[in-house]
């Protein structure tokens, strides 16, 4: 059985654009490896807008490039429903835990 080397990354409290640009650069760089295994630990999230969605569908987007996924984790309450009324939500794998979503990829 293959090792699955996942990432286990803490996703910000709140984005502006100049923000979610340095976490995507920061993103993209830990992805080259082939078939990128990304949890994103939203336990800190207090501000799920416009930039935030756009760095998710960009992490998710990233990922799938190289046949990988991202998987999201400890999502508050108030950030799950904004994801849940935008449509964002269905297409992620969303867990409890960080550690649920990271075994998850095993």
């Amino acid at each position: 059985m293959e090792k699955v080397d996942i990432q286990v990354r803490q996703f910000p409290e709140a984005l502006d654009v100049g923000q979610g640009r340095g976490f995507l650069r920061e993103m993209e760089s830990g992805m080259e490896s082939e078939r990128p295994c990304v949890v994103l630990d939203c336990s800190r999230v207090r501000q799920m807008d416009r930039p935030a969605i756009h760095v998710l569908l960009c992490c998710l987007e990233e990922a799938m490039k190289r046949s990988g996924d991202v998987r999201l984790a400890a999502i508050p309450r108030d950030a799950g429903q904004i994801l849940e009324a935008t449509g964002v939500y269905g297409l992620f794998q969303v867990f409890d835990t960080v550690e649920e979503a990271a075994e998850s990829f095993r």
